[in-house]
């Protein structure tokens, strides 16, 4: 199954959550409720949302490439396979990416 979650910021100081994947094929997709997500960022700002890649190496798939587009937040990816992360970074993003990226 795929683990998703989200990275916050608050204070200066970095918080993950990880949330239920609610997707009808949770071992190659990743789906969040919304209410999630909306209790997320009324403590924390959103850095990145976050998810495994079961198989497969850590980069941005067509599905995320679209998801990350539409919700204009980064998506930080991890190859169980390769234990490996990367990045995506969305057009129009206004997140800090390059302390993102020093997470990582």
């Amino acid at each position: 199954m795929e683990i998703c979650g989200f990275l916050g910021e608050k204070d200066g100081e970095y918080f993950p959550k990880i949330v239920k994947n609610i997707h009808p094929d949770p071992k190659n997709f990743f789906s969040i409720n919304p209410i999630e997500m909306l209790r997320f960022i009324q403590e924390y700002k959103m850095v990145a949302i976050f998810h495994s890649h079961i198989t497969g190496d850590s980069s941005a798939s067509e599905f995320d490439k679209v998801n990350s587009e539409n919700t204009v937040i980064p998506f930080l990816i991890y190859s169980v396979a390769e234990k490996k992360f990367s990045l995506y970074e969305p057009s129009g993003n206004k997140c800090n990416v390059e302390e993102l990226k020093k997470l990582i």
